[in-house]
């Protein structure tokens, strides 16, 4: 399971297949990859699932619909699912019964978020850098419109390897970019961007860092482990994770707050390459990380 979402009628989503970074157990006929079957969905809370979009031919890293990266529920209609998959970014209207691709093309989408605004942020693929490209579908919008300099201004454009976005629960014109660039000392970060516009304005909040800093390392192997999660009821505090978790609010600037290498049992442990944070609805101050060590 590479991907999990839940619409706004209750229904739950999960999509697989492992893209990012070549995860070697169930590699076909030689190519890098963990291939998975598309999408599956559960109607009675997780107690049974259906599939409703199969990949073609499975197991083939090259099939349509191999890996499915990110999913994102509409937060009003509960039929409507965006899917960022290895064959391009697709939308479900009618719960998973059929899917489309969007106006964006075929091309493999890697990550999808959506604003209690309903305003899509999607990230594609594209040419020998990966995940160099912004776009953005508002409620009004007939289609997806691609970030340019010119539309866009301080949106990074280049040297991008991966790409991840996320939104704030409490604002929707509170967007975050995370990006990674592929160095000689590994897939490092690029940086950290914010708009507080829905996503025409950025600026950026981090630069790029070195392998051998021991206070400011968040990330070095970003193309497989980079994490992005914004506060819940706070738009302006933002979470990211690689190696580590660091926080950032305008008043304290970044803050490391947790260490993989400390002991196991010490309160700021956790496991190294963070793939995701997620909040409780019931309790914003309360944060699980998932990493390659399991849930914290």
């Amino acid at each position: 399971i590479s991907c999990i979402t839940q619409a706004a009628n209750g229904d739950i989503y999960f999509g697989t297949g492992e893209d990012f970074g070549g995860a070697g157990g169930a590699n076909v006929s030689g190519a890098l990859g963990f291939p998975g079957d598309g999408i599956f969905k559960s109607t009675d809370h997780g107690a049974t699932f259906t599939h409703v979009l199969s990949a073609s031919p499975f197991p083939n890293t090259g099939g349509t619909n191999a890996f499915i990266n990110s999913m994102a529920a509409d937060p009003i209609d509960g039929n409507k699912v965006y899917a960022a998959t290895s064959s391009g970014l697709k939308v479900t209207t009618d719960g998973g019964t059929t899917w489309t691709t969007t106006s964006i093309g075929a091309a493999s989408a890697w990550d999808v978020e959506i604003g209690s605004d309903q305003t899509v942020h999607a990230v594609i693929a594209s040419g020998a850098t990966y995940g160099n490209k912004y776009y953005r579908k508002r409620l009004s919008d007939p289609s997806f419109v691609l970030a340019t300099a010119a539309n866009t201004p301080g949106f990074p454009m280049n040297s991008i390897e991966r790409l991840n976005m996320a939104v704030s629960a409490s604002n929707p014109n509170y967007i975050y970019a995370i990006a990674s660039h592929s160095t000689g000392s590994g897939s490092l970060l690029l940086g950290v961007w914010k708009s507080t516009d829905g996503g025409t304005n950025w600026t950026q909040i981090a630069g790029a860092t070195s392998a051998s800093s021991n206070t400011w390392c968040p990330v070095t192997q970003g193309y497989y482990a980079l994490a992005l999660g914004v506060h819940p009821t706070n738009p302006d505090m933002v979470f990211i994770g690689g190696l580590d978790v660091y926080r950032f609010t305008p008043a304290n600037g970044w803050e490391k707050i947790s260490n993989w290498g400390y002991p196991s049992y010490w309160s700021q442990y956790v496991h190294a390459d963070l793939h995701t944070f997620v909040f409780s609805p019931g309790n914003p101050n309360k944060m699980f990380t998932g990493s390659d060590g399991g849930m914290s």
